[in-house]
């Protein structure tokens, strides 16, 4: 997989894991307080804080297509189980 093609790779499957997660986990999510809301305030405009949604999970699973990857021998970008704060827009 040549570089060009492992970025198109990467931002497909990305974006459909993503939304996947988005959709799964915003069913259970909660607003962003009032302290939250005036904490965020300063970088993001009050509609979108509106439609804001917050859930703390004790794990994300990586990608299934990281497995695509790996086959390749291309190390996975992101370790979900590792990082801090992923956030689904």
């Amino acid at each position: 997989m040549n570089p060009e093609e492992l970025l198109r790779h990467l931002v497909e499957n990305g974006r459909a894991w993503v939304q996947a997660q988005r959709d799964h986990h915003r069913r259970s999510a909660r607003k962003l307080t009032l302290s939250e809301k005036v904490a965020l305030n300063p970088f993001f405009e009050n509609r979108i804080l509106d439609i804001a949604r917050v859930k703390r999970v004790p794990l994300i699973e990586n990608p299934g297509f990281y497995i695509d990857l790996n086959a390749l021998g291309i190390p996975s970008p992101v370790n979900p189980k590792t990082s801090i704060c992923p956030a689904f827009i």
